[in-house]
């Protein structure tokens, strides 16, 4: 795994993402989805069936890595790659403590010269990007032709997502509160994802959305109750989506 030069690029604040996620630890985090969440994941994205063969998966923005902990449970050989060393490090942690061959390193995407991977796992990274165009075409750098980009995302068409991500980053005490999380983060349309992979010279593979159900943990009363009211107005707002894209969360697939 080799690091390239520090180069410029546009689209994200990487030095708040960095500070946010580093400060925000690992009380929370190593499994940020339910149960049957990961499971329809893997589902409508075929990617957790046994690996018969080599199969190399780059995991963009790993964080504490769940989604390619089960991929390599599962005889995928996968990379992951954060900015955040604390972040990176509970990846390793976990992947040691279940004898699990998963391998996380700790660096900019951007700097990463990797090459070769049959797939490039986005689980909750794009919309850390305000604009796409740059990051897609780094992505597509790193797979090999006819490889999958596939991405777990927050569902921008959802017109509940807009509205509460708007109430987050602009009002107060929202816009102050990091658990909700950081001001740079942009929920992407369907269209928008579709426009900009088919740009960058990807063909559609594959869309479904979900109802992403919350995780409570240790948040406490206020905190819960904020996301429970969210999560309601979510899926009330899901029902008058298109059957393919309902939901809070956005699920795609796309192939170079």
């Amino acid at each position: 795994m080799k690091i390239m030069k520090k180069v410029k690029y546009t689209g994200q604040d990487s030095s708040a993402e960095n500070a946010t996620f580093d400060a925000a630890g690992m009380e929370r985090g190593l499994e940020p989805l339910q149960e049957d969440d990961y499971e329809y994941f893997f589902k409508v994205t075929g990617l957790l069936r046994k690996a018969d063969k080599k199969i190399r998966v780059l995991e963009v923005g790993c964080g504490s890595g769940p989604f390619g902990r089960r991929l390599a449970e599962n005889g995928y050989e996968v990379t992951g790659i954060d900015l955040s060393k604390v972040l990176v490090k509970a990846a390793n942690d976990a992947a040691k403590n279940k004898k699990i061959k998963y391998n996380a390193i700790s660096g900019d995407v951007f700097e990463y010269n990797g090459a070769g991977f049959d797939i490039v796992l986005c689980a909750g990274f794009l919309h850390h990007f305000t604009e796409l165009g740059p990051i897609i075409l780094k992505m597509k750098s790193f797979l090999k032709k006819g490889g999958y980009t596939v991405l777990i995302e927050p569902n921008g068409s959802n017109p509940a997502v807009r509205i509460t991500e708007f109430i987050r980053k602009n009002m107060w005490p929202f816009n102050k509160m990091v658990n909700l999380g950081t001001l740079n983060e942009t929920s992407h349309t369907a269209e928008k994802y579709i426009s900009e992979f088919k740009g960058a010279g990807f063909k559609e593979a594959g869309i479904s959305g979900f109802v992403k159900k919350p995780k409570f943990d240790d948040y406490g009363p206020v905190m819960n109750l904020l996301l429970r009211m969210k999560y309601i107005f979510h899926v009330m707002a899901s029902f008058f989506m298109p059957q393919e894209i309902k939901g809070n969360v956005i699920v795609m697939r796309f192939k170079k």
